[in-house]
């Protein structure tokens, strides 16, 4: 099977679509089963292996299924810190997550400005301003200081809270960009700063991180100010691709 891979990598005709990517797709498929099941056996196999080479198959391998990196940061990787496992035991830990499937989460997002309420009452999910509270303290949220016009709730199948957040943040970026395009209260949506996943403690912020799309020289090298001159397509570019960190995923 490594022979297959290597082989249909150096032929480099893996474009989507063709013949190439769709046997690829399903070797990626057949790996993956028990894919970190043989990680942990080739160890207790006495197999040789970098430490960083098996963190990065790892981490790459349980993100490619589906959980963030703040869940594997915060929680997984601070047990196994906590509980001073070894090498075994930390691959046999990521076996574990890997054999889990997704699970259903209960989110709520709520807002502070929503247009044209009539249409977002008969919307599937849309819960009133009473019952954001209700929804908060049925699932022993803090409702101090939340003042909500209304909002909805979703049922999303993530691997872990963090990416149930991150799929409903992704909702609102949609529904974000539609309230560009109505005549009257135009871009007038407006989501309270975080959201709320129902057995998870802590709120989480609305606003997803940036995208990590960072030109370093305009900082190196003085540029970011120096705009007092005439007008270039570097310019245009730049205006062009600044939504990039912070706009809908589209």
């Amino acid at each position: 099977m490594r022979k297959e891979l290597i082989g249909l990598l150096d032929g480099g005709a893996i474009s989507d679509p063709s013949p190439g990517h769709r046997r690829l797709r399903h070797l990626i498929d057949h790996a993956t089963v028990g894919y970190l099941d043989r990680w942990a056996a080739a160890l207790r196999a006495g197999k040789a292996v970098k430490p960083e080479r098996l963190a990065r198959t790892m981490a790459a391998h349980l993100l490619d299924l589906g959980y963030t990196a703040p869940y594997l940061a915060a929680h997984w990787v601070t047990e196994l810190r906590q509980s001073q496992a070894d090498s075994f035991q930390i691959v046999e830990s990521a076996a574990a997550l890997a054999s889990r499937s997704p699970r259903p989460f209960d989110v709520l997002l709520a807002f502070d400005k929503i247009p044209d309420r009539p249409i977002a009452e008969q919307t599937e999910g849309w819960v009133s301003k009473g019952g954001v509270i209700a929804w908060l303290r049925a699932n022993g949220f803090d409702t101090e200081g939340v003042r909500s016009g209304g909002g909805f709730t979703y049922a999303i199948t993530a691997r872990d809270a963090y990416g149930a957040a991150v799929q409903v943040r992704q909702l609102y970026e949609r529904m974000s960009a539609r309230s560009l395009f109505i005549r009257k209260d135009r871009g007038g949506l407006a989501a309270l700063p975080h959201l709320w996943v129902a057995s998870h403690p802590e709120p989480l912020p609305v606003a997803g991180p940036a995208r990590s799309a960072d030109i370093l020289s305009l900082q190196r090298l003085g540029h970011l100010y120096d705009v007092n001159n005439a007008r270039h397509a570097i310019d245009d570019a730049l205006e062009l691709a600044a939504r990039i960190n912070q706009a809908t995923a589209g």
